[in-house]
């Protein structure tokens, strides 16, 4: 059995054994520096995107251990989609607040309902248009991305506007 799936199968065995197939295992192609003791990551492509979810889900609810050991388990991003999500959480953050659940798409898109209806947040789109569909007002002094309207000339003299009410 593959070293994974022994420290990986016992945190979960309502997922059943056929669901437990890995397209690859290996530590990161990274040298070790010297006088680091940390261990390095280990990266898994798992084959069924149900058995990922399931194990990154159950991550999420609290410390994973093995043989007394803490394990942190992330889901791998590209960099640009991690820039794009920091970039972004203002408007995460004003979501948040108003109770609004919110699912990042691939690639690099805002999700979000309302009334049924399914609203997309896209690079280049106007973030304060965006909210106001789903009537969300946006406070005033928050900074939020975005590219530059009618609504929003800020925008063309820089990436970034600050909202004035």
């Amino acid at each position: 059995m593959d070293p994974m799936l022994h420290i990986l199968k016992p945190l979960l065995p309502n997922i059943p054994p056929e669901q437990w197939l890995l397209d690859r295992a290996h530590r990161a192609l990274c040298m070790r520096r010297a006088g680091n003791t940390q261990p390095r990551d280990i990266m898994i492509r798992f084959y069924y995107y149900h058995t990922k979810e399931t194990v990154i889900r159950h991550s999420r609810e609290g410390p994973i251990k093995f043989h007394e050991h803490n394990l942190s388990i992330y889901q791998d991003l590209a960099p640009i989609t991690l820039f794009k999500r920091k970039e972004w959480k203002p408007i995460t953050d004003i979501l948040h607040i108003n109770v609004m659940r919110y699912a990042w798409c691939h690639p690099s898109k805002l999700l979000t309902f309302k009334d049924r209806r399914s609203h997309v947040l896209q690079p280049g789109s106007d973030p304060v248009r965006f909210l106001n569909t789903l009537g969300i007002a946006t406070p005033s002094g928050t900074i939020l991305p975005g590219k530059p309207t009618a609504d929003n000339p800020a925008l063309a003299r820089k990436r970034y506007t600050t909202v004035e009410n």
